[in-house]
């Protein structure tokens, strides 16, 4: 990424797929954690109550309202950034205070915003942190890096929201995808259980095909392999000036996404349908590297890292309305 990119915004594509990933791992979210069937404690409320000796009910509650916070909290992002005359009634009445949106001012909007996708991140990283501090699976040291497309996708939306341009946004997304496909390519590598069973579950129910776990777990050693390759290339070809470079760099990017999207449904593949909450909170696997190609493309199509805004199309920017003279 070169220094030109400070001042350059987003594509409202790349928005938009940050937005739908953010609702889909927050519907993910609610139906892990609270009204799905299958729904089970987080690690938040395992370390209020096992680890730090909370009231249940105090533990219990503290959980289901974070959790409610980013479910609604990723909605009213979804909602607030539809156009003003596209608005219901309905919805009029959740983005009342979307009638001045200029990013340079701290509008109510603004303050909204900035607020549930702050308490996202923070949430995510409580998340992650939990899991780490608590153990008990395969890894789970290591959470805060293979959570990282789940922290930097709200994140991703918070800098925007804060005024930020791509150069830090695509910062925060290179290191999330970095950090999720390396500790992944890791349990992959080291035979994770949980992608053992998985892969023999997806095989035998899908493909009617039977593989012992010796070789599940060569299979596993490939991919652990192709993940690491993955990491370098991002990290070698990001700067990269010449053509045949870049084209591998888009083609990497192009199979981060393919392959988070992979791995994402393998979740309900190697249970059953009922697993389907596990897939939508991989969504963002899919969503980080997704915008990073987009992303890529337009540098590709524009010569340079950063495309300019263009002062005739500045009111397309997000969060900004023409100025009248």
């Amino acid at each position: 990424m070169d220094d030109d990119q400070t001042n350059r915004s987003l594509a409202q594509t790349s928005l938009w797929v940050l937005r739908i990933a953010l609702l889909v791992r927050a519907l993910g979210v609610g139906a892990s954690y609270l009204w799905h069937p299958m729904e089970r404690e987080s690690d938040i409320y395992g370390t209020m109550y096992f680890e730090w000796g909370w009231p249940e009910s105090t533990s219990l509650a503290i959980e289901n309202a974070g959790m409610w916070l980013v479910v609604i909290g990723a909605i009213v992002i979804v909602l607030a950034n539809r156009n003003k005359r596209d608005l219901t009634p309905f919805r009029l009445a959740i983005v009342i205070v979307l009638a001045n949106r200029n990013k340079r001012d701290l509008t109510p909007f603004r303050l909204v915003a900035i607020l549930m996708l702050a308490f996202i991140v923070f949430w995510e990283i409580a998340m992650a942190s939990g899991l780490a501090y608590r153990g008990g699976k395969f890894m789970s040291q290591w959470a805060l890096g293979s959570h990282g497309l789940r922290i930097a996708v709200p994140a991703a939306l918070l800098l925007h929201t804060l005024g930020f341009g791509a150069k830090a946004i695509l910062r925060v997304l290179y290191v999330g995808a970095i950090t999720t496909f390396l500790v992944h390519g890791a349990q992959a590598w080291f035979g994770s259980p949980v992608f053992i069973t998985m892969i023999i579950a997806t095989l035998q129910s899908y493909f009617d095909c039977t593989i012992d776990q010796s070789q599940v777990e060569q299979i596993l050693k490939f991919i652990g392999a192709m993940d690491f390759c993955v990491v370098a290339a991002i990290l070698l070809l990001a700067r990269s000036r010449s053509g045949v470079l870049r084209k591998l760099m888009l083609g990497t990017l192009l199979w981060m996404a393919f392959w988070g999207l992979v791995t994402a449904v393998g979740r309900t593949t190697g249970a059953s349908l009922g697993a389907y909450p596990e897939t939508l909170l991989r969504i963002v696997h899919l969503g980080g590297p997704l915008v990073l190609y987009v992303e890529w493309v337009r540098h590709q199509s524009t010569g340079s890292s950063v495309a300019q805004p263009n002062p005739e199309v500045q009111h397309h920017l997000p969060c900004e309305q023409p100025k009248l003279t």
